[in-house]
């Protein structure tokens, strides 16, 4: 390994770390005024003056980025972040730091390349010399988390701004806080307070989703999810403690996905399951049936929910079967929860009697 005081530090920050090009070193193109300084021995007045015009190639950590919502690890870090480099004329380049989100290419703003670089910082220890080892699926499931500063949702101390956006919506604020345990905060990294979603798994908290109370996110350059460095959304499946107790289960994308359905749905935090959400799945509906509910406005959800509903199919998975079940228009979310379960319940008939229930 490269640079083991930095993959340990993004082990440390991030939970995970996947290597790419393991053990091969940056190829680098040297400034014009490189070797003439190296001769002078002087010092340069600026840091640029001694970074490479060009990088290519050489050991990469990729994490799952903090900033966009990412859980393919798409972030990429050079193992030359922040290190002094020598070319193969022998001269000395700072090879400054580099890496890159290939999602959204989020570190062009200049407030998350700083946040990253901090968070590295903070678990530097240049003193390691054996790389440590990633956490495991199984090591996470039992990691506990702290929520943010925020009270829940029907406090007479909530902000407005998270209250005000989930009422327009058409959900009822009592039930997201006494039934789904939502809260509102402020975080620092958005200019409003928001709406915070706490995450159980095994009666554990182990992660929580803050959601920005407005749709001008992208006008002030913000995604609309906000997640803490370091959570694994990969391993869990939100309302999994709830949903395991019914024969059907319901999959979707989103938390307020989940909320609209009620206490059998699941979310998967994107539009495609990981192999270990799929297998927290298969473990807890093996003698059951699932029943998928996409985004009816985005084509790719769609097409994913069909492609891998057959896949489990013909492999078995769910001794009822997988299905998907297709709204006309919209997303979840946004449908009313009794036109949802009128689509739902020819799908999953064991869930006819907890229709006229209230939520709990």
């Amino acid at each position: 390994m490269r640079n083991v005081p930095l993959y340990n530090a993004l082990v440390r920050v991030f939970g995970s770390v996947k290597v790419a090009n393991a053990d091969e070193a940056a190829a680098f193109a040297a400034p014009a005024r490189t070797a003439v300084l190296n001769k002078l021995r002087s010092t340069p007045g600026s840091m640029k003056d001694r970074m490479p015009t060009r990088v290519r190639g050489g050991e990469q950590y990729r994490v799952c980025c903090p900033f966009c919502g990412d859980r393919r690890f798409r972030l990429y870090i050079s193992h030359t972040w922040d290190r002094s480099v020598v070319s193969g004329a022998g001269d000395i380049m700072y090879a400054g730091r580099r890496a890159i989100c290939h999602n959204e290419n989020c570190l062009e703003d200049r407030q998350h390349f700083n946040e990253l670089g901090r968070r590295i910082a903070a678990e530097m220890q240049m003193a390691d010399r054996q790389p440590l080892n990633c956490v495991s699926a199984e090591s996470v499931q039992e990691k506990e988390v702290k929520l943010p500063t925020s009270v829940p949702l029907a406090s007479p101390a909530a902000p407005p701004e998270p209250v005000a956006y989930l009422r327009n919506r058409g959900f009822d604020i009592g039930e997201l806080s006494e039934n789904w345990h939502v809260r509102a905060g402020s975080i620092w990294y958005y200019p409003l307070p928001c709406v915070i979603f706490p995450i159980y798994q095994n009666n554990i908290l182990r992660a929580w989703q803050a959601r920005y109370p407005a749709e001008d996110y992208k006008a002030i350059d913000r995604p609309k999810y906000f997640w803490p460095a370091g959570t694994q959304k990969a391993w869990m499946l939100y309302n999994l403690d709830s949903a395991r107790f019914y024969q059907a289960v319901v999959l979707v994308e989103g938390v307020l996905d989940v909320i609209r359905v009620g206490p059998p749905a699941v979310a998967m935090f994107g539009k495609s399951p990981s192999a270990y959400q799929e297998k927290l799945l298969a473990t807890h509906w093996a003698n059951g049936r699932l029943v998928w509910l996409p985004d009816a406005n985005d084509p790719e959800s769609v097409k994913v929910a069909i492609e891998k509903t057959d896949e489990w199919n013909r492999r078995g998975l769910f001794r009822d079967g997988a299905v998907v079940a297709r709204l006309k228009e919209g997303d979840p979310g946004s449908t009313e929860r009794g036109e949802l379960w009128n689509l739902l319940i020819p799908h999953a008939p064991c869930l006819s009697r907890f229709a006229a229930r209230p939520i709990q």
